[in-house]
């Protein structure tokens, strides 16, 4: 057993793949006796303090020293990326929050932010989530979120061109590929650098529309003019 995501094909009969997009629903799978995944204690909650929106001038990128005891981790992680893991929630007690007392408020963990390394491993949700559950004290490289709004984008009778997952008790959608042609493949023709959809992407909200994965591919799929709230890890 691993606590890696593995994808299986959603069957929702109201969502139709060739006029939109995949859209895969992602089970974790959680070693027995230890979840770094955390418990999850509501859909999307935040407990109070958590909120990206108190930071202040954080620092992009910082390190993070914390001992993780067996089965104790005080979070909700995503790992569908595959490359690393996104934080959903931070739980008032546990390994993080002890870490979170400890430091000032710019180098606290919150809930949006990313793991992109473990011990000098990145690249593999799998072996980070590993690491943490054999490693007891661990060195986190975390990177806040970067996030973004799309203009609003006509959809028309087309594909919208991306190929989606999701965490299933995120809200969020990662986009795990772009297709060839689309309205999203389009925009980017246009958009500047820094304001193109990658795989890797979460989308945040669709048309102001936040929510569960469900409801966020509801509005996805059956709205007209389509903008979206798009975060990444910030590059620097």
């Amino acid at each position: 057993m691993s606590c890696n995501s593995c994808c299986v094909a959603d069957t929702e009969s109201s969502f139709d793949p060739a006029k939109t997009t995949s859209y895969h629903h992602a089970q974790p799978d959680v070693e027995e006796g230890y979840n770094p995944f955390g418990e999850f204690d509501g859909a999307g909650s935040q407990h109070p303090g958590s909120s990206q929106e108190n930071r202040g001038s954080s620092p992009t990128s910082f390190e993070a020293q914390i001992t993780f005891d067996k089965g104790l981790s005080g979070w909700q992680l995503d790992s569908v990326d595959g490359n690393r893991l996104r934080i959903l929630e931070v739980f008032p007690t546990g390994p993080v929050a002890e870490y979170n007392a400890s430091v000032e408020p710019e180098r606290q963990i919150m809930p949006g932010d990313f793991v992109v390394e473990v011990n000098g491993m990145s690249k593999s949700a799998l072996d980070m989530c590993r690491l943490m559950q054999s490693a007891g004290s661990v060195r986190l490289q975390v990177r806040r979120p970067e996030v973004f709004q799309t203009v609003s984008l006509p959809k028309g009778e087309g594909q919208i061109g991306l190929d989606l997952s999701y965490h299933p008790q995120g809200r969020s959608l990662i986009i795990r590929d772009l297709c060839e042609a689309g309205m999203i493949p389009t925009y980017n023709q246009s958009a500047a650098r820094a304001d193109q959809i990658h795989p890797g992407d979460y989308i945040l909200a669709v048309n102001g529309t936040t929510g569960t994965p469900q409801e966020l591919v509801k509005e996805l799929t059956s709205a007209k003019m389509v903008a979206l709230r798009v975060s990444r890890p910030a590059t620097s």
